[in-house]
């Protein structure tokens, strides 16, 4: 035998620059990735606040143009006979790219009230370059 490893040396420092230049390439990619889950986040969060404390002008000023008043109002209102909003949590984020309607984005959770907890999904598209809700859904 009487090799002497160079040969997988070498091999292994040229896969772990290209395994350095890959990640260096994504992680911009990546970076855009977290800010843009991390915006929608907070906004779905806000919504289904205002939709479990009855706050239509909040939650008509976060939604698209599209959405009437009466989209929120109706199930703003059975959400305030369920008590008080105690607790929303966010458990899943996915952005998706779609050529008719542009970037959206659908968030899920969980809104707890104090006599039943629902999960949640709320979905986002830009409106002059703002997102804002055009569905959600409480289960």
């Amino acid at each position: 035998m009487g090799g002497k490893g160079r040969g997988m040396a070498t091999a292994g420092l040229v896969l772990g620059v290209i395994g350095l230049v890959g990640w260096a390439a994504s992680s911009p990619f990546v970076y855009q990735f977290y800010l843009g889950a991390k915006e929608h986040k907070e906004l779905a969060m806000q919504f289904v606040q205002a939709m479990g404390n009855g706050d239509i002008d909040k939650a008509a000023s976060l939604s698209h143009s599209t959405m009437s008043r009466e989209n929120l109002a109706g199930p703003s209102e059975k959400l305030k006979t369920l008590g008080k909003l105690t607790d929303v949590t966010v458990s899943g984020i996915q952005g998706q790219s779609s050529t008719s309607t542009g970037k959206h984005w659908t968030v899920t959770g969980r809104a707890a009230f104090e006599s039943r907890t629902f999960d949640f999904t709320v979905v986002f598209v830009a409106e002059k370059g703002t997102p804002k809700v055009v569905e959600y859904n409480f289960k």
